[in-house]
């Protein structure tokens, strides 16, 4: 890796606990609107239709509100409860402010990119989502002033969301980097390791809770481990 110039993160799972952040919300969301429902149950389900209804996004299917809305109506209507799309909407914001207000970085994250940066890498993103929503978690943990602000490539505002290798690839051709000089550090096998190692990039899965030692790829178990390598 000493070729390695420019370093993309994932950002949830990655350098956020968005798992931590999720469940905290998703329990404040169940107390506040439906405290008779089960919390397990409630859990599971918002959980189900967020994935089903964010691969619909990721499809192209349906918008980035429209994700957001049907997650909260197909909740409420599993509960045999129904929702219209206004106030689904004033649920699913109030959600995403919980989100926020719970959301913390990894440990060692910010002490990390601080090193890093000295150290003059180029520093990026790859993530899907909302472009402001995950521009605000980096402002928040404060890794957004150590970052090169055309390397952060959010899915909205690109057009394409991981795993597909088209959002890699332009953020190989914005940085105008050869790709064995590139290392994406990200959680997910399919939606980051895999794409960026399709386009011959370094790569290095986060496995924050030690469950990928039988997979066949470079991991880390702690964001303080990146020191060693670089």
């Amino acid at each position: 890796m000493k070729n390695i110039t420019t370093i993309f993160f994932d950002i949830d799972g990655t350098l956020v606990d968005h798992k931590g952040a999720q469940n905290k919300a998703i329990e404040q969301i169940r107390k506040k609107y439906l405290p008779n429902i089960h919390n397990k149950k409630f859990r599971k389900n918002w959980l189900e239709f967020t994935k089903k209804n964010w691969f619909l996004f990721e499809q192209g299917k349906i918008n980035f509100l429209e994700q957001k809305i049907a997650r909260v109506q197909d909740t409420w209507k599993s509960f045999s409860k129904s929702v219209d799309k206004k106030n689904a909407e004033k649920i699913i914001n109030k959600y995403v402010s919980n989100y926020e207000l719970n959301l913390t970085s990894f440990p060692y994250v910010f002490s990390t990119l601080q090193y890093l940066y000295k150290k003059k890498y180029r520093l990026g993103i790859i993530s899907n989502g909302s472009n402001s929503q995950q521009i605000k978690k980096l402002k928040k943990i404060k890794a957004y002033d150590l970052l090169e602000k055309k390397l952060i490539i959010i899915s909205e505002k690109i057009g394409y969301a991981k795993p597909d290798v088209r959002i890699f690839s332009h953020a190989q051709k914005i940085s105008m980097t050869n790709p064995d000089q590139i290392i994406f550090f990200g959680d997910d096998i399919n939606n980051d390791i895999l794409p960026a190692k399709n386009l011959h990039w370094e790569v290095m899965l986060m496995d924050y809770a030690n469950e990928s030692s039988h997979l066949n790829f470079p991991r880390i178990l702690s964001f303080k481990e990146i020191k060693k390598i670089y």
